[in-house]
């Protein structure tokens, strides 16, 4: 999330400072040691100017479908997440409801 997300206007989505392989080790993080913080950081002063063409692993984008396709696929691991938790959980799953 923040090789994805820092300086995305203006610099390549893929950082040279990522780990890929430490991110799959087991941490005890807070939320915002997630990285959440950081997109939200990177969306919330966004204006129509910011809407052109970015960088990502040397692939030409709009912004807006840059940060669409990342969204995406944060949703798609949390889908995975869920998946395997109800399986774990097998009859204890508790569905939670918002209403």
């Amino acid at each position: 999330m923040l090789s994805r997300w820092t300086d995305f206007l203006t610099s390549d989505g893929e950082k040279e400072c990522r780990n890929r392989e430490s991110e799959f080790e087991a941490k005890d993080e807070s939320v915002e040691g997630l990285c959440w913080n950081c997109i939200f950081k990177a969306l919330e002063h966004l204006n129509d100017n910011d809407l052109g063409i970015i960088t990502t692993r040397n692939e030409l984008q709009s912004s807006a479908e840059a940060n669409n396709r990342q969204i995406a696929h944060y949703v798609y691991h949390v889908g995975q997440i869920v998946y395997l938790a109800k399986a774990i959980q097998s009859l204890q799953w508790e569905t939670l409801y918002y209403c």
